[in-house]
């Protein structure tokens, strides 16, 4: 619009778009990871694929939160991984455990079924 000094006026708002993708959507779609076989009884393995090198660390807890294993594998390369999780470092009973991988800055959760 002009006003009588021969400028021109500009009106300006902001408009907030939400698109609905979670988090973990951006995070996977940076690098893949499952967890088999779930439930598992001796062996677990984590199978993930990284686009780039990265830094990897994974922390394994119980339901509770307790920290039953961490293990930082450091710089890992570009392509598929596998981490095997050994039973015997949890208890020796059924349970539930969460496993937490950290890639670089992203971090994900698995959950994971132990059987006895």
């Amino acid at each position: 619009m002009d006003d009588t000094s021969g400028c021109h006026s500009t009106y300006t708002d902001s408009v907030k778009i939400s698109v609905g993708v979670a988090i973990e959507d951006v995070i996977a779609s940076k690098f893949s990871l499952s967890a088999y076989p779930n439930p598992f009884s001796d062996n677990a393995t984590l199978s993930f694929t990284l686009d780039k090198a990265n830094d990897v660390s994974v922390i394994v807890s119980d339901v509770l939160g307790r920290e039953i294993t961490n293990h930082n594998y450091g710089k890992l390369g570009l392509g598929k991984h596998e981490i095997t999780l050994d039973a015997g470092n949890f208890s020796g009973s059924s349970a539930t455990y969460v496993i937490k991988i950290q890639i670089g800055d992203d971090l994900m959760h698995k959950t994971l079924i132990k059987q006895k």
